[in-house]
């Protein structure tokens, strides 16, 4: 196992699931998240808006609502696992050449965040009180 290929879906699991364990003791913790500055600022949500709540349904098993808060947040908990789950599955062996481009990657990751983004706009819009 090549431990350079798995340290940065290692990583990225590590910090998911950290943020998951977090989320699960948020009312105990001594500080709490800042309120968002672009949506005190513009008044419409940033991309990560009610990820916080997010986390806090996900780590409480309430995949439903976590989506309902904030869908990228639960999409990116799954894509990390999967990330983490498929080189401990292939031993730390990279995926082949042909398995997703830098490009392919970053227009994916891109249509994701917009998309994220135009629903945490609209359902701000449509239900303020989420």
């Amino acid at each position: 196992m090549k431990l350079e290929v798995i340290i940065a879906p290692l990583v990225v699991f590590v910090a998911m699931s950290v943020l998951l364990v977090a989320a699960r003791f948020y009312d105990h913790l001594p500080l709490k998240p800042p309120e968002c500055s672009f949506k005190r600022v513009t008044g419409i949500p940033c991309v990560a808006c009610r990820g916080t709540r997010s986390f806090r349904a996900l780590a409480e098993g309430k995949v439903g609502l976590a989506l309902k808060y904030n869908p990228l947040a639960v999409v990116a908990c799954v894509i990390a696992a999967i990330w983490m789950g498929g080189y401990v599955w292939r031993k730390g062996q990279p995926p082949s050449r042909n398995y997703l481009s830098v490009r392919g990657v970053a227009i994916l990751t891109a249509a994701l965040l917009i998309g994220n983004w135009i629903y945490l706009i609209l359902t701000e819009a449509w239900f303020p009180d989420l």
